[in-house]
């Protein structure tokens, strides 16, 4: 069976879009109360979750049309976004055991 056939590939979209549709709104929430209440931390937050929210969309787009491109562009999206939070997360630490 692969994936991009039916009902595998309806399945796995449906999920992921209803993933895309909680990461939108939990999104859209973190950068409103990090405008409002200036917290420079919940805007970044936010940015990064609509981002996950936009990768979940371009997967489900590809299992459906069956388009290994959209596939292989949410794929490349989300191994970025893994990288560049594995990055932010080390310089946290060593800031951490800089300051203390």
């Amino acid at each position: 069976m692969s994936l991009y056939e039916p009902p595998t590939n309806q399945i796995i979209a449906g999920f992921l879009v209803l993933a895309g549709m909680w990461a939108a709104a939990r999104s859209t929430r973190l950068v409103a109360r990090g405008l409002r209440q200036a917290r420079s931390l919940d805007v970044v937050r936010g940015i990064r979750v609509c981002i996950l929210a936009l990768v979940a969309g371009i997967l489900a787009v590809g299992l459906l049309s069956a388009q290994t491109g959209f596939v292989i562009l949410g794929a490349i999206i989300l191994g970025e976004e893994l990288y560049e939070t594995g990055i932010l997360a080390v310089i946290n630490r060593l800031g951490e055991r800089g300051s203390g």
